[in-house]
């Protein structure tokens, strides 16, 4: 211990003292290529749940909270997405396509609004058209790319927008259906898929008509249905997308179809709760009830080894609730708080409000979304490292951030012995906890080693075997010194089912 305290004299920002807030737990919008590495990420800090959308514009969606706010989520660059308002109240539900929102209100009005804006244009604003009132006595409702859905409270399944001539309404001519049409009655639950229609009755049969080019239908075929056809029975859930569609039957299996790889419904796995899936890169994420886990698999056709029936999954830790947006990747609403990892590529002077001096080299980590909004201005992302505890709950201890006075760096300590010396050096102003773990290998954690280098002073922290590895491989020049694990902690990248 005390050859590790000698030489903490590490790791990155200048702030002052402040206190950190509460720590909550996170959605973690994950966009993953279909080989399932990871891209990119960000943490959103959410007011509710986030609502699966078709939305082309990728800068904007929604979720709702539990107490019918529906809010607005709008990134003004590629990767904040800082602007956060209550776009409506009294929603009981809300559906986003390509083009348009639908808001269903707790007294069963239907409004329907247009949105304007380009998808990548920075420099273009976002703005919305008037509301329509489509229609009254709904119960449910399903936006899909450019023709939307609604359930009537009885049971009557209604449609419109535009129809390729693909059968989603039924027939093979191309229209567009402005006033709602019957498509089916008795029904509990729909989907409005990109330009095919998927609807549940209430014996539990599945039924489906529309556009079919990958074979999401599941009929062992590519070509359009032109009238309701049924896929499968005993069926509780289901969405479609653009190329694949999932659902779930009475007995919490969760089946798939489509991607040009699954022409019949597939299962996938056991006791799912939920799903959602982005068929434009064709990635499914689940929910399993029992484990109260998380997993997601790409369904691309190179996922699937040596021609294996069923893709291969991974885990994503920990999780309460699953959402997808299109084209863009999925939400996952995890337990546990995101740990952000910054690093300065260069000194950063006094001009730059709130901080003093950043010592080139070092590394910043926090979970804080005040400080990870401010950072990503000035510094550059290092990733998402780990997911730590959302406070002193199932045997989690607080982690404290130190500040050394002399090389303006950062030092996380869960040790009480190292934190009580700290406390007694002045050289180090001790500013708070930064976040919870653990300080031994609970269930589901992995260990986080720390390393100290004597070329930057500071300290650099890798969560499993392969980041470490991969830590030491790519920073020869910084002659690492190894000082054994700091914590216990919940991986972001998952482990392979």
């Amino acid at each position: 211990m005390k050859k590790i305290l000698s030489h903490i004299l590490c790791a990155s920002i200048f702030l002052g003292a402040f206190s950190l807030p509460a720590i909550h737990g996170d959605t973690a919008l994950i966009i993953k290529n279909q080989e399932m590495s990871l891209q990119d990420s960000y943490i959103l800090d959410f007011s509710g749940d986030p609502i699966h959308s078709f939305f082309p514009r990728r800068r904007l969606f929604f979720s709702l909270d539990s107490s019918g706010n529906l809010w607005k989520y709008l990134s003004p660059s590629p990767t904040v997405w800082s602007q956060k308002e209550i776009f409506k109240q009294g929603v009981k539900a809300s559906s986003v396509g390509s083009n348009f929102i639908l808001v269903l209100l707790d007294d069963g009005k239907l409004i329907y609004q247009n949105i304007y804006g380009e998808s990548w244009n920075w420099d273009e604003s976002i703005s919305f058209g008037q509301e329509t009132v489509i229609a009254n006595g709904v119960s449910f409702i399903s936006a899909g790319y450019d023709h939307y859905l609604y359930i009537t409270e009885l049971g009557i399944l209604m449609g419109a927008g535009y129809d390729a001539g693909d059968g989603r309404f039924g027939g093979n001519v191309e229209r567009t259906v402005a006033t709602p049409i019957q498509i089916a009655s008795s029904v509990k639950t729909a989907s409005a898929g990109q330009g095919f229609t998927l609807y549940i009755t209430h014996n539990g049969t599945l039924w489906a008509m529309g556009a079919n080019h990958y074979g999401q239908l599941g009929f062992g075929e590519v070509n359009p249905i032109y009238s309701a056809t049924a896929i499968a029975q005993n069926v509780e859930k289901v969405q479609g997308e653009r190329n694949a569609i999932w659902y779930i039957d009475n007995k919490n299996t969760l089946f798939w179809a489509g991607s040009f790889r699954a022409y019949y419904p597939t299962p996938i796995a056991d006791n799912v709760d939920h799903a959602a899936i982005d068929g434009s890169s064709a990635q499914i994420v689940w929910l399993d009830g029992k484990l109260g886990e998380a997993f997601s698999a790409s369904l691309s056709r190179g996922s699937f080894p040596g021609g294996q029936e069923y893709p291969v999954s991974y885990s994503l830790g920990k999780a309460y609730s699953v959402s997808a947006l299109s084209g863009l990747g999925y939400l996952v609403a995890r337990e546990g708080r995101s740990l952000f990892r910054f690093k300065s590529f260069k000194e950063l002077q006094d001009e730059v409000n709130p901080f003093s001096v950043v010592a080139e080299g070092s590394r910043f980590m926090t979970t804080n979304p005040d400080e990870i909004s401010l950072f990503n201005k000035y510094l550059n992302w290092d990733g998402l490292n780990h997911f730590v505890a959302e406070g002193p709950l199932r045997g989690a201890k607080p982690v404290y951030r130190f500040l050394n006075q002399n090389y303006l760096t950062h030092f996380y300590t869960i040790s009480d012995e190292e934190r009580l010396t700290l406390i007694d050096n002045p050289n180090w102003n001790m500013e708070g906890v930064a976040f919870f773990a653990w300080d031994y290998p609970k269930e589901g954690t992995e260990p986080v080693y720390r390393y100290f280098s004597p070329v930057t002073r500071s300290h650099y922290y890798a969560i499993g075997e392969a980041e470490k590895a991969q830590l030491i491989s790519d920073s020869t020049e910084l002659a690492f010194q190894y000082e054994g694990i700091a914590y216990w902690a919940i991986s972001f990248f998952g482990t392979q089912k």
